[in-house]
């Protein structure tokens, strides 16, 4: 049994495992999309919640004036479009920040 055999059968048992993980998974995205994290727990994977750095950035962030509360209260459902909302818009949109380096 040469070395180039075994290679070959290293690599037919880890892509035959991978179909196996592949099946599985699909399978739980089938049968058990409501509880897909804890199923895919139980058959060895392990979940991670990402940071999302905009979100977090964004849920730190304050207005910083009138304008500023008025799109935050319309973006969050408080306030309806309106020809008012759509100029304070445009106006912060394209109001200038200082640089920062």
């Amino acid at each position: 049994m040469g070395k180039k055999y075994k290679d070959d059968t290293l690599d037919d048992y880890k892509k035959l495992k991978d179909e196996v993980i592949i099946d599985k998974v699909n399978e739980i995205f089938r049968s058990r999309s409501d509880s897909y994290i804890a199923a895919l727990k139980e058959i060895g994977f392990e979940y991670h919640e990402e940071d999302d750095e905009e979100e977090i950035e964004e849920r730190k962030a304050k207005p910083k004036n009138k304008n500023q509360r008025k799109l935050v209260a319309y973006f969050e459902g408080e306030e309806d479009a309106s020809e008012i909302i759509f100029a304070v818009f445009i106006t912060e949109r394209y109001a200038k920040r200082p640089i920062s380096h």
